[in-house]
């Protein structure tokens, strides 16, 4: 697969309403490669940890998995600039850890 679809929705709790203003969705081309040279991190940047141990996808034909993960507190506004997705686990029915790291700054 080299195009995957993400879908966001927000909100101030866990009740999270996929109403159009609290949803954001865009699709992402994956096989884009982006080496250590043509990195331009931000001078100010912070990494968030997201891992979800034990995850299984289901006996049926399935894709996808979804889940609620709360993200850090902020004050002011912040824009995600690279995230990095991992996963463990050979056997897409057997449970699996999916690790995932989020680079951000504020703007």
């Amino acid at each position: 697969i080299d195009t995957a679809h993400l879908i966001t929705g927000f909100g101030i709790d866990d009740t999270v309403q996929f109403f159009k203003s609290q949803r954001l969705s865009k699709s992402l081309f994956m096989m884009r490669y982006r080496g250590p040279s043509d990195s331009t991190d931000p001078k100010i940047l912070f990494t968030y940890d997201l891992r979800l141990d034990r995850v299984s996808i289901g006996q049926e034909y399935n894709l996808y998995t979804c889940t609620f993960m709360p993200l850090p507190m902020v004050k002011q506004k912040h824009l995600i600039y690279k995230v990095n997705l991992q996963a463990t686990g050979q056997d897409r029915f057997a449970p699996s850890t999916m690790h995932t790291n989020l680079y951000f700054y504020s703007i």
